[in-house]
């Protein structure tokens, strides 16, 4: 029996065909722009927008599509495509967010304004991509983010700065203290930032994450 759901869901995923390109290998090709996967790093969904996400971290096309559940179809559609294309790479998925975990060189969480924000990092420091919940909701995310980093890809030895802080070597990461606690950057960027007002515990986490860099 097709339900629904089921008709409306093969109606999305064939808008979702007609939308992109017939090339399986092509992100884009229409009358504004034409881009092949190898360009692309990452695919994120918000409402009805399905970005695609260059390896320098900036946007380098927007799909907007008439609802969201076309922007879906699109993004799943899109998110396959880029794992075919770079069979021999890992390429993590979530619900909103798909990238290539090659050009991943640091993942950090922290709590701001009551969200919780996940951030990734390219190999110069800079912040490509992120991700935001409720409080508690990425801690899993980052996780396994974490293990993936530490455990696939040892050439680019990762540095455990701290408990939401995982970074890099060739990033050349730095750390300083600050009235409001300890600041990590990579050059002039910031990586993370850990809370602490009392002096003893600001020490105690400074010095642990200069022996970490040093080591």
């Amino acid at each position: 029996m097709v339900t629904k759901n089921t008709a409306n869901n093969a109606n999305n995923a064939n808008n979702a065909l007609n939308i992109l390109p017939e090339a399986a290998n092509t992100a884009v090709d229409n009358d504004e722009k034409y881009l092949s996967f190898a360009l692309v790093l990452a695919i994120t969904i918000m409402g009805n927008l399905v970005k695609l996400i260059g390896t320098d971290g900036f946007v380098l096309y927007t799909y907007t599509l008439q609802d969201t559940a076309t922007a879906r179809a699109v993004f799943n559609e899109l998110a396959r495509r880029l794992k075919n294309f770079n069979r021999q790479e890992e390429v993590y998925t979530t619900d909103y967010l798909t990238f290539r975990m090659k050009y991943i060189y640091g993942v950090t969480l922290f709590e701001h304004d009551g969200k919780s924000i996940l951030s990734l990092f390219d190999k110069k420091g800079y912040p490509v991509l992120s991700e935001s919940g409720e409080p508690g909701s990425l801690d899993d995310m980052y996780l396994d983010i974490q293990a993936r980093l530490h455990g696939g890809y040892a050439s680019k030895k990762f540095l455990h700065l701290h408990e939401h802080c995982l970074l890099s070597a060739h990033v050349t990461p730095s750390v300083e203290k600050t009235q409001r606690g300890i600041l990590i950057k990579a050059g002039r960027n910031l990586v993370s930032f850990i809370h602490a007002d009392d002096e003893s515990r600001k020490t105690d986490i400074f010095k642990s994450v200069v022996n970490v860099i040093k080591s």
